[in-house]
């Protein structure tokens, strides 16, 4: 079994790597990590959010309220998660 590094030439490029075992990625770096802690705050943030207000923002329907913005910020964070990878090992 191979182990690969991405910390050859490529250190400031790549943001995450493949995890070994299952699907997914690993922050490798500051960037990486500063990107998983502001999806873990803003997600909560928004779950704390819908919490406590009585009403939904915009006369939304209250399922869709929930759901949507947790959807988008999971695809941006694939995204970034994708993109700033080494795409090789993933």
């Amino acid at each position: 079994m191979e182990t690969r590094r991405i910390t050859d030439g490529n250190a400031g490029r790549y943001w995450f790597k493949a995890k070994t075992n299952g699907w997914g990625w690993v922050p490798i770096s500051r960037e990486g990590r500063l990107i998983a802690i502001g999806y873990a705050v803003l997600l909560l943030g928004w779950l704390i959010y819908l919490a406590v207000v009585d009403e939904v923002p915009l006369g939304f329907d209250p399922d869709l309220a929930a759901i949507v913005p947790v959807a988008v910020l999971t695809l941006l964070l694939v995204a970034v998660c994708w993109l700033k990878s080494d795409r090789r090992n993933g």
